[in-house]
C-alpha cells in the first residue's frame, strides 16, 4: 500500500494551524511554496497510479470508503 498527501488534505491541514501565532512562519512557507508543494503532489499522484498495477493506495481507500479527518483538539 502507498501513501502520499492530496492538495485537499494540505489545504485541510491549513484550515487547523494558527497562521496567526503559532504555525505562522510554517504557514508562510506553505503559501509562498503552494504551486510547487501542488504541482508535485500531482505527478506523485499520477505515477503512482501508473506503477500500481491494481493495488489501492492508502488515498484510494480513504476516499472509497470515508472522508477522513483527523479530529481537531483546543
Amino acid at each position: 500500500m502507498w501513501y502520499y498527501s492530496t492538495s485537499s488534505q494540505l489545504e485541510e491541514l491549513l484550515l487547523v494551524l494558527d497562521a496567526d501565532k503559532y504555525e505562522r512562519d510554517l504557514v508562510q512557507v506553505i503559501a509562498e511554496m503552494r504551486e510547487e508543494i501542488d504541482r508535485q503532489m500531482q505527478l506523485t499522484e499520477q505515477l503512482t497510479k501508473a506503477v500500481q498495477a491494481g493495488r489501492r493506495s492508502v488515498i484510494d481507500v480513504l476516499n472509497g470508503n470515508f472522508c477522513y479527518s483527523v479530529p481537531f483538539v483546543e
